[in-house]
């Protein structure tokens, strides 16, 4: 945008703006002290602007990751989940975008082998310091799909007092609780119900909401954030912390994924790849393994399918 912006280049005494390879280029030889310091004055411009023209009052941060395959051997690109290209190496980079705004927020680089969930505590830590002081925690929601679900994003997220809504993982103990809920009729055949349910080593019941609808007729529209479906409906099910029931207006189970797959996701989240990387070596984010509640969702799933359930609480 800034290339076509004639009064900016004058301003710069530039002919025309830098393309992304240049500016890449330029970033990657700077120390990191120095990319320490630009991250520093991007932050602190980006929150004097963010208030323009007017001061916000909520904020709706989406979290998500994206494989990004590597060519070459560069430093800790690994083998992991990749389904374009099985047993390359790649990075597995977690973004968060403003949604109101579609703003880039902050950003993570990570090994190819990292799961979905590895580090989102620190990270959410800082997209949390990002917020300015003028807007209460409780005026935050964070939306996130199945690959966070799980007992320490959930509860760290109580504590803060930050609103949010997660698409829940294919359990056959909250497969079973959803189908079971008495559902209200909303429009277009559409339905939404919930319970309240504690699942396994969490340390209390939570509020589960299931949107049923229709089997729409593109297959890939059928796919996205569907927990499971039947003959006639797919269920998207989430947890969530908002009592107020905001989702039977079915905003969020309407939105594909955080970044809508119509809408060019791989292009806009490598767009920001680089900045996932100085947004990590600015904030000292660890580049880590695995961590706990990313290897206990695996544990979780095969309790579940052993049957081990969680405890019931409400409508079973």
């Amino acid at each position: 945008m800034l290339q076509y912006n004639g009064t900016f280049l004058e301003m710069l005494g530039l002919a025309r703006f830098p393309g992304q390879s240049t500016l890449r280029r330029f970033l990657k030889r700077l120390p990191p002290k120095t990319i320490r310091q630009v991250a520093r004055l991007h932050d602190s411009r980006c929150a004097h602007v963010f208030a323009l023209p007017t001061q916000r009052a909520t904020l709706a941060f989406d979290l998500d990751s994206v494989v990004l395959v590597i060519y070459g051997s560069p430093e800790d690109a690994r083998v992991g989940y990749n389904p374009k290209k099985p047993g390359r190496r790649s990075y597995h980079p977690l973004l968060c975008f403003e949604a109101h705004f579609q703003k880039f927020w902050h950003g993570s680089l990570r090994p190819g082998d990292a799961a979905s969930s590895t580090g989102v505590i620190p990270f959410l830590n800082v997209c949390l310091a990002k917020v300015p002081a003028t807007i209460a925690r409780s005026r935050i929601r964070f939306r996130m799909d199945s690959g966070f679900f799980g007992k320490r994003p959930v509860e760290f997220l109580d504590r803060a007092g930050c609103d949010y809504i997660i698409v829940a993982k294919e359990y056959a103990t909250i497969k079973a609780r959803a189908r079971a809920v008495w559902f209200t009729p909303l429009r277009n055949g559409w339905a939404a119900g919930e319970f309240a349910y504690q699942p396994h080593r969490w340390q209390q019941p939570h509020r589960f909401v299931v949107v049923r609808r229709p089997i729409p007729a593109d297959p890939a529209n059928a796919e996205q954030l569907t927990l499971f479906q039947d003959a006639t409906y797919v269920y998207h099910v989430f947890v969530t912390n908002d009592p107020k029931g905001d989702e039977r207006r079915g905003d969020d189970a309407r939105r594909p994924e955080p970044f809508a797959k119509n809408n060019g996701p791989d292009q806009r989240r490598e767009q920001h790849a680089g900045l996932a990387q100085r947004g990590d070596r600015a904030h000292g984010t660890e580049r880590q393994g695995p961590d706990e509640d990313a290897v206990g969702a695996d544990r979780d799933k095969a309790a579940d399918q052993a049957g081990e359930p969680g405890q019931p609480h409400g409508r079973p």
